[in-house]
């Protein structure tokens, strides 16, 4: 469900193995599914999924599993930031940054510069965002994450936009248009993405209109009715 975009459907649906796995009395199990939970949800609402990743790591057997360890820590400074609060975020990333260390995949190879760029736009250095930004769409073109690449993209386009660069916000969203045209997306996702080009053009872009960009492509990827 939360592949097809459907993320608060994909959210209760969790509460069904939450509570076979309290039942059972397997804790870790529980934190698992409950991080789970916090990345679905907290793309739509921020605050539940900061609640649920502190819930996810209070029922974290310490040490056991470090990558679950580490998802808990990510989602905690992640939504922290999307909260408003980069500083905390910050903090948090310091703390445990050396967990990221342990997994050199392109995965959280990405996700740590995600996190970074995130916190950086957050605190107003949009430059530094920018090229945490660069750095991450290089990193996922190499790899072809597609998905990741065209979300990292907006997020490009974005701050660009921000810097009243709009003529290369404008560019990364022409270019991409016709890859996303073979890749045969929901029309939704290419309706959205052709307006979003004429309101840059018009250089009349806000940064609320490209996060519902965002929105419509987390939603839309894998649906094609």
């Amino acid at each position: 469900r939360a592949d097809l975009g459907y993320l608060e459907d994909a959210t209760e649906i969790l509460n069904r193995g939450i509570k076979y796995a309290r039942t059972v009395r397997d804790r870790q199990l529980q934190a698992r599914l409950v991080l789970k939970q916090s990345s679905f949800i907290g793309f739509v609402d921020p605050t539940l999924g900061l609640e649920l990743a502190e819930k996810g790591i209070s029922l974290l057997e310490p040490k056991k599993d470090p990558h679950l360890d580490l998802v808990g820590r990510h989602l905690l400074a992640f939504w922290t930031n999307e909260l408003g609060d980069p500083e905390e975020a910050t903090a948090i990333l310091a703390t445990y940054r050396y967990m990221y260390d342990r997994f050199t995949d392109v995965f959280w190879a990405g996700r740590l510069l995600q996190l970074k760029a995130n916190i950086a736009r957050t605190e107003g250095d949009l430059r530094k965002a920018e090229g945490y930004f660069r750095e991450l769409v290089e990193l996922y073109a190499e790899h072809s994450f597609e998905f990741d690449l065209v979300l990292a993209s907006i997020d490009l386009a974005e701050v660009l936009a921000s810097q009243a660069r709009v003529v290369e916000s404008g560019q990364i969203l022409s270019h991409l248009y016709p890859v996303l045209e073979a890749w045969r997306l929901h029309g939704d996702i290419l309706r959205s993405w052709k307006i979003m080009q004429e309101v840059v053009e018009r250089r009349k872009v806000q940064a609320s209109a490209i996060r519902e960009l965002a929105m419509t492509l987390r939603r839309k990827w894998y649906r094609r009715d």
